[in-house]
């Protein structure tokens, strides 16, 4: 960078040049495709003074209108004015109504329709911090204004549909204060740094910088309904405001129910035409005629408007309807040029996240019945259990549970692989008699973390080898929930990767990766899906089919876990009266490698609790190990944890604290002359029965270290 000049007549020149192909990609993100009836809307290209006024401020005075069918003109503007220094240029948020006057900067009341929820994140950390927050509902673009002298971003997430009118800031206060962004950027006619333009400094301590896109590694939906970003990011004011048409007036009549829209009227006519359109093609995959949209647009139109005002009777709207046919058939419908993308455009909506809930699974056919005594005394061999005893029996559904970092999928990794080999596992409480087909749907894992835990597994046999390589498939991590496209597209996975045969088990992990309504917690919504979901899957593949389930649990203390660790299990009751088996795993302590198990069996009794630990990929007794060493040797080591103590040199179970010598595994290991996996075992088993008890650090007086706590046999 170079700065020429003196005070206020600075001239900054830079070795960038405006990224064209950022440009291009940031408009036709915000603007592109199809705009559900907003397509007349137009789009602000903004741009500041390049010499400072007499207060040294570059004003944001400039600015030129361009309609959604003219972003290369846009684009090749945008890079002229931007190519000249202290010339930074900005792109309207949403679009402008298609009759603003062409001159001058576009205000609020100019405001058309919202096309993507976003959020602007200058204050220091905000951008990095930004993802632990907002979780599964990823950003569909994310921008990088600046990293000098912190890294400041632009997050958007693209609308399924347009929000229209002036009342969207609402949701966009709901984004700022979740994600700590600028509260301040949500007003409808706000401008934002264009992608792929120079950013020239004009505030102290920013350098020249080119505005660029930041790949998405793990990208979530394409799109998003309003609905849910709006119980994502609670709007802040009438949060009411969000799922309907911003333009629209609706009054309520003497009993409080919603009457008929009382303004608003080229709007709503426009996206109720446009929108019975797609429907129209995606469901038939041919042009209707206009009389045919008609027929179809004008009964929900009536029901929502009132007809009393003037130019909004069946003669206008006929009239609308013959002309957005004549457009679709000249190909001037952004987003739709053609029925193909007409077609493609209706099926990803309706993929992308239903509007409704999945029908539940049907009875095919009579729902046999038999009487009591028939039951009580025919003489028929039952089919055995998959897994023995009582865990999974033909056609039944299991659960695994645990807060985060319990080893739920490790465990998972250990059933799945004994099935497939007909092996045992939790140290040989269950047992599988036969080997099994197995399918494991994981939507968590890449591949090379696959590879790291598979490669956990020690002591498999050639004939074990050669059964897991035939009998247990596992998929890649995906990015796709399981409604009615998810479905079938899991349906297909599993038939290619078991074209001989359907697999006995169908494992899913985990389930809230793969949810398809709105809350998990919400009895009605959990049942559609475990039964028009889950259950379609089974039903298709195969209905005496074992399914696993991996679900997370709410994360609470030990001595909660310990009283009824089922409660913990996350979302609505109704899925612990939905399974046959279930197993809550969860660690008992902070300073421990041990997990505690329990076990609810519908049709058996249910094994005692266990306390195990992973060893080479499959969770052992920890007393079992623990036990090869005896209690005089034992006793010795409870001695030197008790001397360090009392000498103020405690030693610690955190691995941490090997750095100043203290770690009890390995000096006590070292010391007795005994394995350190032996020795952290026991010491496990101590700290979980409180024998030994962590003590946190005081600060000038001791270190934080192990003390005897308890006593030994």
């Amino acid at each position: 960078m170079e700065i020429v000049g003196q005070e206020a007549t600075a001239v900054v020149t830079s070795m960038f040049k405006p990224g064209i192909e950022a440009m291009q990609q940031h408009v036709e993100h915000l603007f592109g495709g199809y705009l559900d009836g907003c397509h007349d809307g137009l789009i602000e290209l903004a741009w500041t003074d390049t010499k400072p006024d007499a207060g040294g401020r570059y004003r944001l005075n400039n600015a030129k209108l361009f309609g959604t069918d003219k972003l290369e003109d846009l684009v090749e503007e945008a890079a002229r004015l931007n190519a000249t220094p202290m010339c930074n240029v900005y792109i309207g948020a949403a679009l402008r109504h298609p009759d603003t006057p062409p001159f001058g900067r576009g205000q609020d009341k100019d405001a058309f329709a919202l096309t993507c929820a976003y959020v602007d994140l200058d204050d220091p950390g905000a951008a990095n911090a930004a993802k632990d927050i907002y979780g599964l509902d990823k950003p569909t673009m994310v921008i990088v204004t600046g990293r000098a002298p912190h890294t400041r971003a632009q997050m958007w997430w693209r609308l399924e549909e347009p929000l229209t009118g002036p009342s969207w800031p609402a949701l966009l206060r709901g984004f700022a204060l979740k994600l700590k962004g600028d509260s301040t950027v949500t007003n409808p006619s706000r401008v934002m740094r264009l992608a792929g333009t120079i950013a020239w400094p004009v505030k102290p301590g920013r350098i020249v910088e080119l505005t660029s896109i930041a790949p998405l590694r793990e990208p979530g939906r394409c799109q998003y309904a309003p609905e849910h970003l709006a119980q994502a990011f609670p709007p802040i004011g009438a949060a009411s405001a969000v799922a309907a048409p911003r333009t629209l007036q609706h009054t309520t009549n003497s009993l409080g129910l919603a009457d008929k829209i009382s303004d608003g009227r080229e709007g709503y006519m426009v996206k109720t035409i446009a929108a019975c359109l797609i429907e129209l093609i995606g469901e038939t995959g041919a042009t209707p005629t206009p009389q045919e949209l008609c027929d179809t647009a004008w009964p929900q139109y009536e029901r929502k408007v009132d007809l009393t005002r003037g130019g909004r009777g069946p003669e206008e709207f006929a009239a609308k309807c013959a002309y957005t046919v004549r457009r679709f058939e000249e190909g001037r419908i952004a987003g739709v040029e053609t029925p193909d993308k007409a077609v493609e455009k209706y099926r990803n909506k309706a993929s992308a996240t239903p509007k409704q809930l999945p029908p539940p699974a049907r009875q095919d056919g009579v729902i046999k019945t038999a009487d009591f005594m028939t039951l009580a005394t025919e003489n028929v061999e039952e089919e055995p259990d998959m897994i023995e005893p009582c865990f999974a029996g033909p056609g039944s559904f299991g659960l695994i549970a645990g807060p985060p970092k319990a080893q739920k999928s490790f465990l998972l990794q250990e059933i799945l692989v004994a099935a497939a080999t007909g092996g045992s596992f939790l140290a040989g409480v269950f047992t599988v008699p036969r080997p099994l087909r197995v399918f494991w749907l994981q939507a968590e894992m890449n591949r090379k973390l696959l590879r790291a835990r598979a490669r956990t597994f020690k002591g498999l046999t050639g004939e074990e080898k050669h059964l897991l390589s035939r009998n247990l498939i596992i998929s890649e991590r995906f990015h796709m929930i399981l409604n009615e496209g998810g479905v079938k597209t899991a349906v297909d996975t599993i038939r290619g990767a078991f074209p001989d045969g359907p697999p006995d088990i169908i494992a899913i992990d985990p389930l809230a990766n793969v949810f398809d309504a709105e809350n998990e917690n919400d009895n009605a919504q959990l049942m559609r899906f475990l039964t028009g979901r889950i259950e379609a899957i089974r039903q298709q593949i195969n209905p005496m089919a074992f399914v696993l389930l991996v679900h997370h649990a709410t994360k609470k203390s030990a001595d909660d876990m310990a009283r009824d660790p089922f409660v913990a299990i996350r979302g609505a009751s109704a899925l612990r009266g939905y399974y046959d088996s279930a197993i809550v795993i969860y660690r008992p302590g902070e300073d421990t490698k041990a997990r505690k198990v329990h076990f609810e069996l519908r049709s058996g009794e249910s094994p005692d609790p266990m306390t195990v630990q992973l060893v080479d990929g499959r969770f052992v007794m920890a007393d079992k190990v623990a036990s090869q060493i005896d209690i005089s040797t034992a006793h010795k080591l409870l001695g030197a944890i008790r001397s360090a103590w009392e000498k103020n040199e405690p030693l610690s179970s955190h691995p941490q604290s090997k750095r100043d010598g203290r770690y009890a595994v390995e000096n006590l290991a070292r010391q007795f002359n005994l394995p350190p996996a032996q020795v952290s075992f026991l010491l496990n088993e101590w700290l979980i029965n409180h024998v030994v008890t962590m003590r946190d650090r005081k600060p000038r007086e001791r270190s934080a270290g192990l003390e005897v706590t308890g006593q030994i046999g």
